[in-house]
């Protein structure tokens, strides 16, 4: 709905510098801010004339540094397309003059004797005051001056001849007056951001009363090119096509009129809540009352240069920033984002931007694909092409790899993988290479809809593996690869067959079996001696078959542990069987005497045996046959091959003897093949008195027959030899029975002996 137009009326002294009507004007417009009160403050452009506002007058500080922005800003507009060369105004010496204007803050008459113009500029000051209805005023500034004919001349048309003849056919003022109404609710900004629709465009209404200082609707030139109700200018018509209508008071175009499908900023009213622009024909305006106007200074600003997010790319942030790059004489931007994927327009619009930046507070959809761009507008509303779109996308998270875990060793050849679910993801990839083979993909699922895989088909054991995994959105752009993991499918492992675990034997070369293992090229054979300690005896790490026996022989009497594990193609170790131990024995005593079944008179008879390899010590073992005495001697320590016992056996006794061998470890060996032997009778005097010295030791005889109570796990086991000797060692309570002695009225004086 068009507001109710505002009248902008010029003031009545205008007529007395100019002789013209009062001229209508109404303007609503977007605007810039601004604070501090200055002097002089100049906009200079690189090309056309320099509009300078004077501040001086704005007493009650309406100028904030945002208005002045806005005003400069709307002033830039019109200086940077008028090329025109306007003289100085410097008086000197007779050439005087005071520049004359309505004060904008007062509404009074103001003056400034001597002032000093320079050179292609206008200055213009600006104000504020109680308009009642009108919104601004403004018009060109009248003078008083003497002096030289060229100096009043200078003053009147800047050296501008046109504005000298009669009609005129240019227009040269100093400057003049803008004065904005301070009840007005204004929108002061250089873009339309914010902009209410109770509000007033102060940018659009300081670029339509500048116009008028300019001499728009109200010089000579003007009304020489008005024809009743049109304007005839040759710029205007050939802009418009046509006489342009102009409005009652002949100081403006015809309320509404348009060109190229926009409302001019000349027409006598602008709409609340909007923002006009200086377009093609007002500036004809300006063309036709003698100012020089390049139409091209002033164009639609350039597209932004797009930055980020780049051509294609692809990212897992959400709220990702969008950047361009700045455009010259752009105030806000408008950016536009599209959701390829769902087809959705516009899920960013923002613009009414005023930086080269934006993050959205709302998370785009991961593995979307998306469409970008940004246009720009200009202090004057003019918008830039749209800037080449971009495609990028908002890829699914990446996974976290579960298991496998890194250099994971599995006898599972159909080994579950799982990983962490990623955000976005609709499905998953699995690639799973052979490194051992060199095999790629031996496994490549891009259809996994959960976030864990079993395979059907089994790996291969003692192959080496690496896995990774990625999340695969709904537009089916694939996530990042999760970092990649290596596992192994290892060899079984194997089971030990012999030597038994904590068995014995004497071979010192035993054969070590195991059973096979699927997928196994080798195995490896570790043996450790126990006894001293040694670290790796028997290692080989590439037997190729199931078995294995030693070149060189273990060291009978040690304890040896010993395993195997299997090793696969890759050279990958399976897992340690589990480990056993086993003992190599010494060998078994050969005894050489006493002889067998022999006899001898010596009391303290010497025992001797053949070495045994591997031996510490040995174990000598004497039970007496005749009284049923077990161990009459017992050495379990001796280091040497021969014992001479120094208490003296018993004459007239048999004796049953034996000697076995110990390693280092503590183990024995065999009982050697016992012996028999019988100690004979003396019957010298000297005998005799030797034996009844014997008899008379009873305290002998009683240690004696305590230190023979061996325990029945340390009694030789007997050979086959004779029922006696074995029912002596079996069971030595019976075999005393059984032995031939005297009977109960016999006098043998050594019948009940026994060696002590």
């Amino acid at each position: 709905m068009r507001a109710k137009p505002l009248r902008l009326k010029v003031s009545n002294r205008l007529r007395q510098f100019f002789g013209i009507q009062p001229a209508a004007a109404l303007r609503r417009r977007t605007a810039v801010g601004a604070s501090r009160l200055e002097v002089l403050e100049e906009r200079l452009m690189l090309t056309g004339i320099t509009i300078t506002f004077d501040y001086s007058r704005d007493t009650g500080n309406f100028f904030t540094q945002t208005h002045r922005d806005v005003l400069e800003a709307a002033a830039d507009i019109l200086s940077s397309s008028l090329t025109d060369t306007l003289d100085a105004i410097v008086p000197g010496g007779s050439n005087t003059w005071t520049a004359k204007f309505t004060n904008p803050t007062t509404g009074s008459n103001d003056s400034v004797a001597g002032l000093v113009v320079p050179a292609d500029t206008l200055i213009i000051y600006v104000g504020a005051r109680s308009l009642g209805a009108s919104l601004a005023v403004a018009g060109p500034g009248g003078f008083s001056a003497s002096g030289t004919t060229a100096w009043l001349d200078t003053v009147k048309a800047r050296g501008e001849t046109g504005a000298l003849s009669s009609p005129a056919s240019d227009f040269g003022p100093w400057g003049g007056q803008l004065s904005f109404n301070t009840a007005t609710p204004w929108h002061v900004s250089l873009t339309t951001n914010g902009l209410e629709s109770h509000e007033s465009d102060f940018f659009s209404v300081a670029i339509h009363e500048m116009a008028h200082v300019l001499g728009f609707g109200i010089s000579d030139s003007w009304d020489a090119r008005v024809s009743g109700s049109n304007f005839i200018g040759a710029a205007s018509v050939a802009v418009y096509g046509g006489n342009v209508p102009i409005s009652p008071a002949k100081t403006h175009w015809a309320e509404g009129t348009m060109y190229n499908g926009v409302e001019a900023s000349m027409d006598p009213s602008l709409t609340n809540g909007t923002r006009r622009s200086f377009g093609d024909l007002d500036f004809a305006g300006l063309d036709d009352i003698g100012w020089a106007v390049d139409y091209n200074a002033v164009s639609t600003p350039d597209a932004p240069t797009l930055i980020n997010p780049g051509i294609g790319e692809s990212t897992t942030d959400t709220t990702p920033g969008f950047t361009w790059s700045s455009v010259t004489g752009g105030v806000e931007y408008d950016l536009w984002v599209n959701d390829v994927t769902d087809g959705t327009s516009g899920v960013i619009r923002e613009m009414t931007l005023t930086s080269t930046f934006f993050t959205p507070t709302t998370a785009l959809t991961p593995g979307h694909s998306y469409l970008w761009t940004v246009h720009t507008t200009d202090v004057a509303g003019d918008d830039s092409p749209w800037a080449s779109h971009r495609r990028f996308s908002i890829r699914v998270g990446t996974p976290n790899i579960i298991a496998p875990t890194p250099s994971t060793m599995t006898t599972d050849v159909t080994p579950t993988f799982s990983w962490t679910a990623s955000f976005g993801a609709v499905k998953y990839d699995i690639w799973v290479n052979d490194l051992t083979d060199g095999t790629s993909g031996v496994i490549r699922d891009m259809e996994v809809s959960s976030t864990s895989f079993t395979p059907t088909t089994a790996l291969t054991p003692g192959h080496r593996y690496l896995w990774t995994v990625r999340g695969i959105g709904a537009n089916g752009k694939p996530g990042t690869w999760a970092a990649h993991r290596t596992f192994s499918i290892t060899v079984g492992k194997p089971e030990l067959v012999a030597p038994a675990s904590a068995g014995s034997t004497l071979d010192t070369t035993p054969t070590f079996s195991w059973t096979a293992v699927t997928g196994a090229t080798l195995y490896d054979i570790w043996v450790n001696d126990l006894t001293d300690g040694t670290n790796g005896v028997i290692r080989d790490m590439a037997v190729a078959g199931t078995s294995f026996t030693p070149a060189t022989p273990l060291t009978p009497g040690h304890t040896y542990l010993w395993t195997v594990r299997a090793i696969g193609a890759n050279g990958k170790p399976g897992m340690w069987g589990t480990h056993r131990t086993f003992t190599i024995k010494v060998g078994r005593v050969k005894l050489s005497a006493p002889a067998a079944n022999g006899t001898t008179s010596s009391l303290n008879p010497t025992f001797s045996w053949l070495a045994v390899d591997g031996a510490a010590k040995y174990d000598l073992w004497v039970n007496d046959l005749t009284d049923g005495t077990s161990g009459v001697i017992r050495e379990p320590t001796l280091t040497s091959t021969s014992f001479t016992p120094t208490v003296p056996l018993i004459a007239g006794h048999t004796y049953i003897w034996t000697v076995r061998a110990l390693g280092e470890n503590g183990h024995a060996g065999a009982w050697g093949a016992h012996r028999k032997f019988t100690i004979t009778v003396a019957f010298s005097e000297e005998g005799l008195k030797e034996q009844v010295s014997i008899l008379a030791r009873p305290t002998d005889f009683a240690e004696q027959a305590e230190e023979s109570k061996a325990p029945a796990d340390e009694r030789p086991i007997p050979d086959e030899e004779t029922r006696l000797t074995d029912a002596f060692f079996a069971h030595p309570e019976t075999a005393i029975s059984m032995v031939d002695r005297p009977s109960k009225n016999a006098s043998s004086p050594v019948s009940h002996s026994r060696h002590r």
